[in-house]
């Protein structure tokens, strides 16, 4: 095997990790001073106005509406349509926005329910009463509802917009008794208190804040973390964390070289910042570049004959040889952390998919585009790994779990080539995983552009 591929993957490795750490870091701190720049001209980031669906509308509740591209207004499809506001799990400081102003193209006359849950994993409901409404312009002041709370099947009433630490995760519209056509325009949560105070505080790595001083939920709170974090996942984790604890606050990072364009518009809450072009340039045109030098390298090195041929064994040497390391590796991550069986409900699903990527890193990548040139199985499962792993960027962290996993995986295809076994162990060690991997470390399971939504 040619030292030259080795060091190769030891300078992609590193590579890849400051690429994904830098642009993680630009990416936090421009949605960061896009929500500042809102708050300092009071314009809200909740406002849904439909110019892009998708992004202002969960999805499960598309079916109750048809949508007009061209005046980009929702159409109720049946009589009693309900629509759910998407807030790209973000979450209200309900201190800031206690109105809810709904505009429609014509004239609505029905009633309306609002529901909201303070956390999307929580069993606790809260229900407005049913608000008659009449006209285009409708100025709902939430915090003088009384709502009823409930939790399971009991029900309560009492309850305030924002009376559990004025945090709101989710808000549903429930119509009913139309009396015309309902053509939604806008729905927004406008800014109120225009005297709020901003608020800077320091953070590290672990979402300790360093001072005397504690946030108040009715300032602004922007968090700057004053240190590096090792990996990217740890700054979405934080970004969630404070948002959760200090609902509407702002995270903020120190960078070498801030190379961020605020938005010329309003900051939407929902706003899909995956969309930006530059960030995803870099992310991919580096990824390319990594999968085409890996490719040229493997050509071009004079490398010694491991194996000169790919030897052929027996269907049950292949299950114990590949699944024996993979139940030792499922072992020791439960003695590690306990996995409850919930987390294998989709095994079956994982499975099919985990096939498609093995065909994929063995039969394309180890044997068709590496063994065939270099007929070494080392460097061929080296290269094949190393591919594969760049797919999961800007996760530095499922970058190095899926470049050791597939090195094995590789390695494994090129000696028995049985897929079988190989995605019996991907989609049970993944899915273990996915199970006892900390936020902070994992953050999501996503990758690519995707990894930042």
């Amino acid at each position: 095997m040619n030292i030259r591929s080795v060091l190769f993957v030891i300078i992609c490795i590193a590579a890849a990790w400051g690429v994904s750490l830098i642009l993680t870091q630009q990416r936090v701190l421009l949605e960061g001073e896009n929500k500042l720049q809102n708050i300092q001209q009071n314009i809200t980031p909740f406002i849904w106005d439909f110019k892009v669906i998708e992004q202002d509308v969960v999805e499960s509740f598309l079916p109750y509406w048809d949508t007009n591209t061209v005046d980009k207004t929702l159409t109720a499809s049946s009589n009693k349509p309900q629509l759910s506001l998407n807030f790209s799990a973000d979450v209200i400081n309900t201190y800031r926005h206690h109105r809810l102003l709904l505009k429609t193209q014509t004239e609505f006359s029905g009633k309306l329910v609002l529901q909201f849950k303070t956390d999307l994993a929580s069993a606790e409901y809260y229900y407005s009463p049913s608000l008659t409404l009449q006209g285009k312009i409708h100025d709902i002041d939430l915090a003088e509802l009384s709502w009823k709370q409930l939790t399971g099947k009991q029900l309560s009433r009492g309850q305030q917009w924002g009376a559990k630490a004025h945090k709101v995760s989710s808000l549903v519209l429930i119509f009913s008794d139309l009396q015309n056509q309902l053509k939604i325009q806008s729905i927004a949560l406008p800014m109120e208190n225009k005297d709020l105070s901003v608020n800077h505080f320091t953070l590290d790595c672990s979402g300790k804040i360093e001072g005397q001083l504690s946030p108040l939920l009715q300032n602004v709170n922007v968090f700057n973390v004053s240190e590096t974090c090792p990996l990217p996942s740890t700054y979405m984790w934080l970004k969630r964390q404070m948002q959760l604890q200090f609902p509407g606050s702002i995270l903020t990072v120190k960078t070498w070289l801030p190379w961020n364009k605020l938005s010329s518009g309003p900051h939407k809450v929902n706003q899909n910042y995956t969309t930006i072009g530059i960030f995803n340039v870099v992310l991919y045109g580096f990824v390319v570049l990594m999968m085409l030098l890996a490719v040229i390298i493997n050509r071009s090195c004079s490398l010694v004959k491991i194996f000169k041929n790919i030897k052929h064994y027996k269907t049950s040497q292949a299950y114990g040889l590949i699944l024996f390391p993979s139940f030792v590796i499922l072992i020791a991550l439960l003695a590690w952390h306990p996995i409850s069986l919930v987390a294998y409900k989709n095994l079956h699903f994982y499975f099919i998919w985990a096939v498609i990527q093995q065909l994929f890193l063995g039969y394309v990548l180890a044997e068709k585009v590496f063994y065939a040139r270099s007929k070494d199985k080392i460097t061929a499962s080296l290269m094949a790994a190393l591919v594969f792993s760049l797919l999961h960027l800007p996760s530095v962290s499922l970058f190095l779990l899926t470049f050791s996993a597939g090195f094995f995986w590789a390695m494994a295809w090129l000696t028995f080539k049985r897929v079988i076994p190989l995605a019996i162990s991907h989609a049970v060690l993944a899915l273990s995983f996915y199970a006892i991997a900390s936020d902070k470390i994992l953050y999501s399971a996503k990758v690519l552009h995707w990894f930042w939504e």
